[in-house]
């Protein structure tokens, strides 16, 4: 937790306000369609899906999440796999969906949320699209809040340890370097 630290204490916030975390050529805007809100980004339409239907693969596959995650081994992130996607990292959502739908949401965990969008802070760069209060750990669980009708959700509020030092941090170990070059691309416009 050394890209961030916590500042103030924790609040009570309209998931409304809230933001998926941005992150340049992973999160297109294409699949986003011009904006990283929570209660309309394709996290939310995965859980309303297993609210629908359950975990029903099939289903899963003609999602914008499963289109982003897939996007994501494009461009050389392995770990991506259909399999990895469809049981694995979709599991954890749909546990985490069916575990605040049974006992209701844990005041006790708050996410954790910055005020400004980290590649602002620490790059100096996001499309005009991308603002707002950025959800750093947390998005399964505010993502399964909204698709349940809840309204408001605990949030730590954490801010960058060190803006504007281009310090990859963890997403130098998670992002390849074909994709490196690109959001450097990006940056420089």
């Amino acid at each position: 937790m050394d890209e961030i630290r916590p500042v103030g204490k924790v609040e009570i916030v309209p998931i409304a306000e809230l933001n998926i975390q941005y992150i340049p050529v992973l999160t297109p805007e294409d699949i986003w369609h011009e904006t990283m809100a929570v209660s309309t980004s394709p996290h939310v339409k995965l859980m309303q899906m297993f609210l629908y239907y359950g975990f029903d693969q099939k289903r899963m596959r003609l999602t914008d999440y499963f289109r982003e995650r897939v996007r994501r081994r494009m461009l050389g992130m392995k770990r991506w796999t259909d399999k990895y996607i469809l049981t694995h990292h979709a599991e954890k959502r749909y546990e985490i969906l069916k575990s605040i739908k049974r006992s209701g949401y844990d005041k006790s965990q708050p996410i954790l949320v910055l005020k400004e969008p980290f590649w602002l802070t620490r790059f100096g760069f996001a499309p005009a699209w991308v603002k707002g209060k950025e959800i750093w750990t947390g998005a399964g669980r505010s993502s399964a809040c909204c698709a349940l009708g809840i309204k408001e959700i605990p949030v730590q509020w954490v801010e960058d340890t060190r803006p504007g030092s281009g310090v990859r941090g963890r997403f130098g170990k998670k992002i390849p370097k074909q994709v490196w070059e690109e959001i450097e691309a990006c940056a420089s416009r």
